[in-house]
């Protein structure tokens, strides 16, 4: 995999030097995460592909750091290529224990930290408290702004890879980098013109979509949900609609311009063998417009399936 590195820098600073200086920490550890696929299932034979596939950026000698795996599988490969290059493996769920997370209202915090929408437009700034142990004596306290048990997962990845790559780095200098790291269009709180929590999040596989179901009823257990949910014509649509049931008191679908194969008739059969109602309204546009002019200021959009219907939202919110 090729890519290219920028850095920025202000006053004196090298922008040469601060983007080799990337390259050079970059290089000097290979991190893995779980092999994943768009289907619901993975065929054996499957994960020890991919896990081979990824164990291809092991170099002899550097360091390996392993996200929390779920596959015996890949686990295997990781360890017998690591062996193979004479390199240092670490996997992050042996290497952490303890791990915590809790939402909380940080409105103080958010003004220290990088600006974001949700502080932008009075959404509530909320932030996902992560503490957790490396090798079961040093505690770690992240504020993430990526929600949910998979961030915190990966928040400890990134942890373990920092101290393994740069082992000098100070720790309140990992964890303020850590706790400003954002994704857009990734759980992005924005606040509607009526007041209403809108939540965008472009996960469109099954483990991101229950992921997103999961942390939105936590986060907001006593509110009324509704959910704008549109997804290509090659996504798991079969094991990804059941998620929903129970979760939303309103269910629309749009057809977003941009989304390939986006079949909401088909999807709303979908919806109804799995005992939910819902409503197809193919302009999106209409369906956000609609969604909010119906909801109250204390009631929470979630608007999901797919990066390219978050963005045709956003831009219409």
């Amino acid at each position: 995999m090729n890519g290219i590195f920028y850095a920025v820098s202000t006053g004196s600073g090298n922008p040469e030097n601060l983007t080799l200086g990337a390259i050079r920490a970059l290089s000097s550890c290979a991190v893995i995460f779980y092999p994943q696929s768009e289907k619901n299932t993975i065929a054996l034979d499957t994960i020890s592909k991919i896990a081979a596939e990824k164990a291809g950026i092991i170099k002899d000698g550097v360091p390996v750091v392993v996200s929390h795996q779920n596959y015996k599988d890949a686990e295997t490969v990781f360890r017998a290529a690591a062996l193979e290059h004479g390199s240092a493996i670490q996997f992050a769920d042996e290497a952490s224990s303890d791990c915590r997370t809790e939402f909380v209202e940080a409105r103080t915090e958010c003004t220290t930290a990088v600006p974001e929408p949700q502080e932008k437009q009075n959404a509530p700034c909320l932030r996902m408290r992560t503490t957790f142990c490396l090798f079961g004596t040093e505690r770690w306290s992240l504020l993430l702004r990526l929600f949910g048990t998979v961030q915190a997962q990966n928040a400890v990845t990134a942890v373990l890879a920092l101290k393994t790559a740069i082992p000098a780095l100070p720790k309140s200098a990992v964890e303020k980098g850590v706790s400003r790291a954002f994704l857009p269009g990734r759980f992005e709180l924005h606040s509607a013109p009526n007041g209403a929590t809108v939540v965008f999040d472009g996960a469109h596989t099954v483990r991101s979509i229950q992921n997103t179901v999961t942390t939105i009823k936590e986060l907001f257990p006593d509110k009324r949900i509704s959910l704008l949910f549109a997804c290509a014509g090659d996504k798991d649509a079969a094991d990804i609609v059941p998620l929903f049931k129970g979760a939303f008191s309103r269910i629309v679908l749009p057809k977003p311009r941009t989304v390939r194969k986006a079949n909401p008739r088909a999807l709303s059969l979908l919806f109804s063998q799995s005992g939910m109602t819902c409503e197809v309204i193919e302009n999106v546009s209409e369906a956000v417009q609609g969604l909010i002019c119906h909801a109250q200021n204390d009631d929470i959009l979630l608007v999901t399936g797919s990066f390219y219907l978050v963005s045709e939202a956003k831009g219409i919110l």
